[in-house]
């Protein structure tokens, strides 16, 4: 990963005026706001082919604001086994999450989604498409 994970996130944490609900990637620091058709279109021509599905998994569970060293290590872990970390916030059933996630390539097959999310007692993840975004909630696979 081109940029240290500690860095960005100690860069995240200084920056002001953040979006309701977003992903940043450690690896740019680039802000990704699914509600936004350019952020959808960016994050799915750097992170997939452009136009399929991609899926945002959360590697954590954290109610609240994530622990900075918690979000580092886990974040370093993620970039040791090839991917690019994100951290994000959003909000389900007027609940706050801030987590460490990561983006599934395009092409994975639904089962694999699944067992990921399992694997990581996560009960949904974000699926993005150009034209829009929704969740994708393990009772649906």
């Amino acid at each position: 990963m081109g940029v240290g994970v500690r860095e960005a996130i100690r860069d995240y944490r200084a920056r002001r005026n953040l979006p309701k609900e977003f992903s940043c990637s450690l690896e740019t620091r680039r802000f990704y706001v699914a509600d936004e058709f350019d952020d959808r279109a960016a994050l799915l021509e750097h992170y997939g082919d452009g136009h399929s599905d991609v899926y945002m998994v959360a590697i954590t569970n954290v109610q609240g604001i994530i622990n900075d060293e918690h979000a580092a290590r886990v974040a370093e872990r993620c970039a040791q086994e090839g991917q690019v970390p994100f951290i994000g916030r959003w909000t389900e059933q007027n609940v706050a999450y801030e987590d460490v996630s990561v983006a599934i390539n395009h092409g994975e097959p639904l089962d694999s989604v699944r067992d990921m999310l399992l694997a990581l007692r996560q009960k949904s993840c974000l699926v993005v498409r150009p034209a829009a975004y929704s969740f994708l909630r393990i009772n649906d696979v």
